[in-house]
């Protein structure tokens, strides 16, 4: 703020009042100056403004074609996952956060999206609530359609984060024909009776006559650290913390549980992030029983150098066929 006050005085200037005379020539009794009884001035918020002249100033992709829930004539669907890391009610509520999160799934034209690191049960209908009733600028200017948009969270945490619990979560458009029928966690106990390091959330899907499965993973990175790409030996003859046959048993519990589960699933797609790429040994599992990633490991999926190409798709071989790019 200037050292000025908007009229023009310095701040902090005692001000004296000059007496007028009546006609009489007689002082006009001036009001007294009673701070007590004076109204209090609310603070003048200026983030509505600021953000509005950020958003304004901001430039948003140019989308050439508009997905509206078809493919060469045949009704289909866009599935994505986002990581929104920490996604807390203090973060959602930021106006810029959730102009962006917005336009990026009308822009990209989602139908189904799947978000790891939920922090509070409550912060998807807020994204949802804007999507269907739009009052930010760049979202009401939208020209296509926003569809009508649901949410479902787990009902109890699916891991530990640093800072508390974290939830995993499914949004999804109704308007493209989607129908959640049921949501669940999958406990995972690994061979040593501990649980997995994060529960796969599962949701069980129908999009006109078509059912299908579709699992959040959250991998924790911990668990399963980079390859080295050589089988290492501890001189007991067991494999050593960190070496691919280590990092392949710790996903031998996710896929057995997975198959057990889902004995009569025909389509099935896993998602989230993995925490590593996925031309990594430690999935080797997974193609072993025919899973195939659609997001081709040069991608860049993340914001930092860390996590470029964690985050993937990967899909049953009777889905698979129905894949288009």
């Amino acid at each position: 703020m200037s050292s000025r006050s908007l009229n023009g005085r310095m701040a902090g200037h005692r001000r004296t009042y000059s007496a007028p005379l009546n006609n009489n020539g007689e002082d006009i009794e001036q009001p007294s100056l009673d701070l007590k009884r004076m109204p209090l001035r609310s603070p003048i918020d200026f983030s509505t403004d600021i953000f509005e002249l950020l958003s304004l100033r901001s430039e948003r992709p140019v989308v050439k074609e508009v997905f509206t829930g078809s493919y060469q004539g045949q009704p289909a669907i866009r599935v994505a996952t986002w990581n929104l890391q920490r996604l807390t009610k203090e973060k959602i509520c930021n106006l810029g956060v959730l102009e962006v999160v917005c336009r990026t799934i009308l822009e990209n034209g989602f139908s189904f999206i799947a978000i790891q690191e939920v922090c509070s049960k409550d912060v998807l209908e807020k994204i949802c609530c804007e999507l269907n009733h739009s009052s930010l600028r760049r979202v009401r200017e939208w020209t296509g359609a926003k569809g009508e948009w649901r949410w479902q969270v787990s009902e109890e945490p699916v891991g530990d984060m640093s800072d508390g619990a974290e939830y995993a979560a499914f949004i999804y458009n109704v308007q493209h024909g989607l129908q959640l029928l049921s949501a669940s966690i999958l406990s995972i106990q690994e061979n040593n009776g501990s649980s997995f390091s994060t529960k796969p959330y599962l949701g069980y899907f129908k999009v006109n006559d078509f059912e299908f499965v579709v699992i959040n993973l959250h991998i924790n990175g911990s668990k399963l650290a980079q390859s080295t790409g050589t089988s290492n030996l501890s001189d007991s003859g067991e494999d050593e913390e960190g070496s691919p046959s280590h990092m392949v048993s710790q996903l031998a519990p996710l896929v057995a549980a997975l198959r057990d589960k889902l004995v009569t699933e025909r389509n099935i797609i896993l998602l989230g992030d993995f925490s590593m790429s996925p031309e990594d040994i430690a999935f080797n599992i997974l193609r072993e029983t025919s899973y195939t990633n659609i997001v081709p490991a040069d991608t860049m999926t993340g914001t930092t150098k860390e996590s470029d190409y964690y985050d993937n798709i990967w899909l049953n071989p009777c889905i698979a066929t129905l894949y288009t790019e």
